[in-house]
């Protein structure tokens, strides 16, 4: 997004929003936050985007985000619909979140290779690319009984990095792939040209 930018004469600051701090009291408030459409978070950043572009002319923000991210990109420019400087980006927004979009927004839920079976709630596909996780945890090697409290201990105790994270076929979305770069830039082109 930065050479598209780049290439359309734009100025631009890229700033991060961090959703979660340090500590599991703010674990639990981002899964509250996420459970009920990030009423506090939301609000309090647009109520920030609206503010700065309120106060500096010529602005345009660009949310973007992309799975949970692109959920809460998505509830804050519902905030923000009658802002004409913000618009928003969200792609692969989970299936058991909500799709908020403006007319200011671009919602991308096909990378343009394979269906995303997280936004498409292909409950069979995410099954699948996820059986073998559940075969590791299950068949852990045990050849004596000690031997099997000893795996299901390390399994559950011990500091194996398996990556155990949710593996979702199609739920990828680069930006050489045809359903993502090329429509972005489109919706760049149209929304912040200036040549």
């Amino acid at each position: 997004m930065e050479a598209e930018l780049d290439e359309l004469g734009r100025n631009y600051c890229i700033v991060d929003d961090i959703r979660t701090g340090n500590g599991i009291a703010e674990y639990l408030f981002e899964f509250k936050e996420q459970l009920t459409h990030y009423p506090s978070k939301a609000k309090e950043l647009a109520a920030k985007i609206d503010f700065l572009t309120q106060q500096t002319s010529d602005l345009k923000v660009i949310i973007t985000g992309q799975s949970n991210g692109a959920a809460f990109a998505g509830e804050v420019i519902t905030r923000l619909e009658e802002n004409p400087a913000v618009y928003s980006i969200q792609v692969g927004i989970p299936f058991w979140h909500r799709v908020s979009k403006t007319s200011q927004s671009l919602v991308i839920d096909n990378n343009g290779i394979g269906a995303d079976a997280l936004t498409g709630r292909d409950f069979f596909r995410l099954l699948k690319g996820n059986l073998v996780k559940l075969f590791v945890l299950n068949h852990a090697p045990s050849f004596t009984p000690v031997d099997w409290i000893i795996t299901r201990a390390v399994l559950i105790f011990g500091p194996y990095n398996f990556d155990f994270g949710l593996q979702a076929p199609g739920h990828d979305y680069m930006w050489e792939y045809p359903g993502v770069g090329p429509v972005i830039k489109e919706f760049l082109v149209k929304n912040f040209s200036i040549k």
